[in-house]
């Protein structure tokens, strides 16, 4: 969750702190945004006003700030390529134990 009212911290936990995140949860909130934008999941967001609402992953990290989107992309694509190589090393092993069938 992304909370954008003032006075909280961003990451969506809840505490009170007079900047924008408590120590160390910047990273956590990065890592949870590129997980929702590498699978395409949807963001909560909590607005000053009004109830959260839900947007993608990539809306969310630009309501943060414009140099929010350019530090979560390349963790995106680490993401990425770890699933693409994880899913080719089972088709691997699948043929091998199996063959062709």
């Amino acid at each position: 969750m992304v909370d954008l009212r003032p006075g909280f911290c961003r990451c969506g936990c809840g505490n009170h702190t007079a900047k924008h995140f408590v120590p160390g949860h910047n990273q956590r909130l990065r890592g949870e945004l590129a997980r929702s934008y590498s699978r395409a999941k949807r963001v909560a967001v909590r607005q000053p006003l009004g109830p959260p609402q839900l947007v993608a992953a990539p809306e969310a990290a630009d309501l943060l700030g414009p140099e929010w989107l350019a530090w979560v992309a390349p963790e995106v694509e680490v993401l990425r390529t770890v699933r693409s190589n994880i899913a080719e090393a089972a088709i691997a092993d699948f043929e091998a134990e199996w063959g062709d069938l």
